[in-house]
């Protein structure tokens, strides 16, 4: 049995095993593939999408092949394209994120700060890091509060509106390459070892984060990415295997869903996910050159 049939095995029968267990907390959550976007309101095409960040009504897709982030407008029934912005200061994005007001906060893999950008693309100002600080990711909590994961002194940084440090959440050693930090409007947070293939997670008053059940060997190829809704799903992002595991916040197997295609509902290198508070999760493919949109239900 090769390891991706025994993966599709046992995968079916752990979400078995979620769905009947569920109970009083209902079913396990389904991803139904909603749209698919290509293109920006010029018509041009999307290439090598890696990173996105949505809020509200906004979209914000890193469109790493054309050096550029492209805006959308989110509704309930479509998302439409909006402007562009090309910003000189951060021309290799890792990781992007909307901000209440409209303003971004764009991480830049080559300088590694991360700027502050207006709607309009207008640069606002660097957040302070100390020059000790090695970023990889980033992801906003309650109050759009940044949270930062630092590679150099592997924790997790809680920061104020201006860069300052207010707490630090310690990253277990035993975490080959952690890779993506997500947080929960609870401030719950979690963060993703790509090596590993863990997920690890700390309540909003802990100091550590510690693994959510043992690794998910036989369910994913390379995570990079997470996304957490309001519900407290974790979205874990097989770059490598083209698919998406769902967790419970305690862990606990929700099933994996998708798999490698480029019809809508598969995903093809998926890089990046995010959730809109709507209900909804966008998915950055750099195979598919494209950001589909799947409901939670």
């Amino acid at each position: 049995m090769s390891r991706e049939t025994r993966r599709r095995a046992i995968g079916a029968v752990l979400a078995a095993l979620a769905a009947a267990g569920a109970g009083a907390t209902g079913e396990a959550p389904k991803l139904k593939p909603e749209l698919s976007l290509y293109v920006d309101r010029e018509g041009r095409g999307l290439r090598g999408p890696a990173v996105v960040g949505c809020s509200g009504s906004t979209l914000a897709v890193a469109d790493t092949g054309h050096g550029r982030i492209v805006l959308y407008e989110v509704r309930d029934d479509a998302v439409r394209p909006g402007g562009e912005i090309v910003a000189p200061q951060v021309p290799v994005p890792l990781a992007v994120a909307v901000l209440a007001g409209g303003d971004l906060l764009v991480l830049d893999g080559r300088s590694r700060r991360i700027a502050r950008l207006g709607a309009a693309g207008e640069f606002r100002g660097w957040l302070e890091l100390d020059a000790a600080v090695e970023p990889r990711s980033f992801a906003l909590g309650p109050r759009d509060q940044p949270y930062v994961l630092d590679l150099a002194g592997r924790s997790v940084l809680v920061l104020d509106a201006q860069g300052a440090v207010e707490r630090r959440i310690a990253i277990p050693r035993e975490a080959a390459f952690p890779s993506d930090v997500a947080v929960s409007g609870r401030g719950e947070v979690y963060v993703v070892d790509s090596v590993g293939r863990r997920v690890y997670g700390a309540r909003p008053t802990e100091a550590t984060l510690a693994a959510l059940g043992p690794p998910l060997e036989d369910e994913v190829d390379f995570p990079s990415a997470l996304a957490v809704d309001d519900e407290g799903h974790v979205f874990v992002i097989d770059e490598h295997g083209s698919g998406i595991v769902i967790l419970g916040r305690d862990g606990s197997f929700h099933g994996r869903q998708s798999e490698m295609g480029w019809r809508d509902g598969f995903l093809r290198y998926p890089a990046d996910a995010c959730v809109d508070g709507r209900g909804s999760l966008f998915v950055a493919e750099r195979g598919n050159n494209r950001v589909q949109r799947f409901r939670v239900r």
